[in-house]
């Protein structure tokens, strides 16, 4: 008796760790958007922006970083994962199972928890993983599907009001 006691204990406690833990839900298809503006994202990649974005985008010679921002200054979009002697397209791996939320800095370089989250897919295969928060200035990290893992891919500062548009740009990331 006692044992099945414990076998049933431990059997919730697996399967409410497997619920907070797991991101389980809709894709929003990978889709082009045919009058935005085509860039280099990475190597490899791109992504498109409407013509209100601004900045080089990818640049690099020791490697590659990026940046684009709306006009109005709304939206930033970049990433620099750089050492001391070259950048990489990717930052940190993404912890599996899929957390349901993730800490990372904002533009003051406070903690903040992502606990919204996006995920991406193209003929339902998951691409990419878009985890946010909802605060008025929202940031958003991005994690891309390479080789299986996924990998820390951009950052997003931006007002609440343009999260929309933020997902309509992440949905266009295309391997060339």
């Amino acid at each position: 008796m006692k044992i099945q006691y414990i076998s049933f204990i431990l059997l919730i406690v697996c399967s409410c760790n497997d619920n907070e833990e797991q991101i389980d839900m809709d894709c929003v298809e990978n889709k082009q958007m045919g009058y935005w503006i085509t860039e280099l994202f990475k190597s490899n990649y791109t992504i498109q922006f409407p013509s209100n974005y601004e900045g080089q985008g990818m640049v690099g010679f020791e490697g590659n970083i990026f940046s684009k921002i709306r006009s109005d200054s709304l939206v930033e979009l970049s990433y620099s994962y750089c050492s001391a002697l070259f950048c990489e397209d990717f930052g940190d791996t993404l912890n599996e199972p899929t957390p349901s939320s993730i800490v990372v800095y904002n533009k003051q370089h406070t903690e903040v928890e992502l606990t919204g989250h996006v995920v991406f897919c193209l003929n339902n295969d998951k691409t990419t993983l878009f985890y946010h928060n909802m605060e008025e200035m929202a940031v958003g990290k991005l994690y891309m599907k390479i080789n299986g893992l996924y990998l820390e891919a951009v950052s997003v500062f931006y007002d609440i009001g343009a999260h929309q548009e933020i997902e309509n740009i992440l949905k266009t990331i295309k391997s060339d």
